[in-house]
């Protein structure tokens, strides 16, 4: 269940097909598994920076889109309006490579190619939490809060994942890749409190090449 919420919320952001009336966005590398696409009756005029969107994590919630571009920029979209949107303040110094949005929709995780990672808050416009450490240049790295949101977790470009509280952007654990790492092959990473559904029993579970890995943290 929580897989399917997770796929369901996110797209990943290939072609932008920009079209007076109706816009499309797809990844057409996942033909042959599930993908969302996303179809806005809008004119073409009110999403300008959609034109620099590329391989950007987008989210509704529900009707508010959040995406982020090459230029740092992460800006909003209310899907049911036809009007003309402004960017929402919030900017990354690198290429926006990441995006993961609160449930209570008040708060944004968001990181960039440069290894900014920050949270943000939607309401005021301003960054409150760095979590530091992340190392990337250009790859989409992405980040990732656990089931409780109280843990933001990924792993770099080194092959290094590290985990940092949410709130305060402590680090809390920096957990190596058993196995070398590249632009290309980036071990996915999925953290959970309560493994198997037992209160306590924290654990990592890293996927690299043929083989999962299971931390105890």
């Amino acid at each position: 269940m929580v897989e399917d919420r997770i796929e369901w919320r996110r797209a990943r952001l290939v072609n932008v097909k920009i079209e007076e009336g109706v816009n499309e966005i797809t990844d057409p590398r996942e033909v042959n598994h599930p993908r969302l696409l996303i179809t806005m009756n809008t004119k073409s005029s009110a999403l300008p920076e959609l034109n620099s969107i590329s391989f950007y994590d987008m989210f509704i919630n529900p009707s508010i889109l959040y995406c982020g571009n090459t230029k740092g920029l992460i800006f909003s979209h209310d899907t049911r309006s036809h009007a003309n949107q402004t960017p929402s303040q919030l900017k990354m110094k690198g290429i926006v490579t990441s995006l993961q949005l609160t449930r209570n929709d008040t708060h944004l995780v968001a990181s960039d190619t440069l290894g900014n990672a920050y949270l943000w808050d939607l309401r005021m416009k301003k960054m409150i939490v760095e979590y530091k450490g992340m190392k990337n240049e250009s790859t989409r790295i992405p980040l990732h809060l656990d089931d409780e949101e109280k843990v933001v977790y990924g792993c770099d470009l080194e092959g290094y994942t590290r985990l940092w509280c949410k709130t305060s952007g402590r680090l809390l654990r920096t957990i190596p890749s058993p196995v070398p790492c590249s632009s290309t092959s980036v071990p996915a990473v999925v953290y959970c409190e309560n493994l198997g559904n037992r209160p306590g029993n924290s654990a990592l579970l890293l996927g690299a090449g043929d083989k999962l890995y299971v931390y105890k943290v």
